[in-house]
Order: structure tokens, then C-alpha cells, then sequence
């Protein structure tokens, strides 16, 4: 049985801090074309493709956006290879059991009866569709800052290389001690915060910038394994 639409925009406001204004729209995004509920009065289908086809466009391109200013340092590389972990279906998926949408998510009997509200596909789907609704009625802006809201803390997860222990291996092969760590300087706004960091040790030292301290001294100290590689020190 669904819950009623109440509850969904409810639980949407508790969890994203968002208030659907229409209705329709937000029940389109959690409807499986396998609900076979037909179309509007429009002609148009009411379930959620073609919110999901907008909202994936919508995510990569936020996403995207969020990891060009939290790694300033990155290549064009390193920042596909991120971006490309942080769209990837398990993500989102994982997202959407997070959030609960699962059991809000309209199918077929027999859908339903296969685990259809449990599929990584459909789950990753919702999430791309809310997204895509959210876009239609309030534009890019407040889809951004839901984005990094749950996408920015997720970051530190996706490891190209640590930069940081394989400073400090350097540092140990030469018998020298560890690098410190120093904030030296934190602005922005606190839901979009900018760290800088400078990275100090018996080779040299580098700044790093980041959205949290930790990206910061992965960028310090991946600026000084550079400066050490070029220097052959």
C-alpha cells in the first residue's frame, strides 16, 4: 500500500528541505512506467523518464560544478575519474535508501512482487527524477545547493591516490620527520566553506585549498610531492 502524497512532500521538506508547490509533479517522479497510470491531460506520460532524463543531466552537470571548486589542483583527469565515481548507480541508489524513497515509489503488482522498490536501477532512477522535478519548479540554483549539501561530504570518499601518505613515505624513506598541518585560513559561507591549508615539512612547504580541511591537505600535499618530484628532492 503507498503512503498518501502528504507524507511524501513531508518527508521530502524533513529530508532535502524542500517543499514541493506542486503536487503532480513530485508524484510523477516517484511513478515506475510499469504503473501503466497513462498520461496527462496533456498527452503527456506520467511517470518519471522524462524527469529522470532531465534530472541526470542536472546532476552531472551540479556535480561537476561542486568538484571543480572543491579541487582547484585536479586535472581535467583526476576530476572525470571523481565525478565519475559520484554519479555511478550504487551511489545513487544508496542515496535513495538513505533518504527512504523506496517505499514511495508506484510499480506494477508485478513489479512490485520482483522487488522493484528495492532495484539499484529504479532507486538510482527516483533520485535523478526528485532531482529533475526540483529543477522544473524552483531552477538550477536550489538543485545546486541540495547537491553539495549530500554530495560534498561524500568526496573524501572517492581516493585517486593519497597524497598525503604518500608524502609521508617520502618523508620516512629519507629517515625525515612526518609533515605537519596548518589551517591557514577558512572563508565562505559555513554551508560552503573554503579551507586552505599549508603542508610543512624538511623538503618545503605548499598550500592547498579545498571545501573541507581534509581536501585541503590532500591538495597541500599533493602540491608539494609535485614540487618535490620537480626539484628531485
Amino acid at each position: 500500500m503507498y503512503l498518501a502524497y502528504e507524507e511524501l512532500s513531508a518527508l521530502i521538506e524533513e529530508k532535502l528541505g524542500y517543499c514541493f508547490n506542486d503536487n503532480q509533479l513530485l508524484e510523477q517522479a516517484f511513478t515506475h512506467c510499469s504503473a501503466n497510470i497513462g498520461k496527462d491531460n496533456k498527452g503527456k506520460a506520467r511517470h518519471y523518464e522524462r524527469l529522470e532524463f532531465l534530472g541526470d543531466r542536472v546532476l552531472n552537470l551540479c556535480v561537476a560544478a561542486a568538484l571543480y571548486k572543491a579541487y582547484p589542483l585536479d586535472t581535467e583527469g583526476e576530476l572525470a575519474k571523481r565525478h565519475t565515481a559520484l554519479i555511478r548507480e550504487e551511489f545513487l541508489a544508496n542515496l535513495a535508501k538513505e533518504l527512504g524513497f523506496g517505499e514511495y515509489i508506484r510499480m506494477s503488482e508485478g513489479e512490485l512482487r520482483s522487488g522493484g522498490q528495492k532495484k539499484s536501477s529504479i532507486l538510482s532512477d527516483v533520485v535523478e527524477s526528485v532531482f529533475g522535478a526540483i529543477y522544473m519548479e524552483s531552477g538550477t540554483s536550489k538543485v545546486e545547493k541540495l547537491i553539495e549539501c549530500y554530495w560534498t561530504p561524500m568526496f573524501e570518499q572517492v581516493v585517486l591516490q593519497d597524497a598525503k601518505s604518500s608524502l609521508q613515505e617520502h618523508l620516512q624513506a629519507q629517515k625525515m620527520e612526518i609533515p605537519t598541518y596548518e589551517v591557514i585560513e577558512e572563508e565562505g559561507k559555513d554551508h560552503q566553506p573554503i579551507f586552505t591549508v599549508k603542508v610543512m615539512c624538511g623538503l618545503g612547504n605548499a598550500i592547498g585549498t579545498g571545501a573541507s580541511k581534509q581536501i585541503a591537505g590532500q591538495q597541500a600535499a599533493s602540491a608539494l610531492l609535485v614540487k618535490i618530484e620537480k626539484e628531485n628532492l
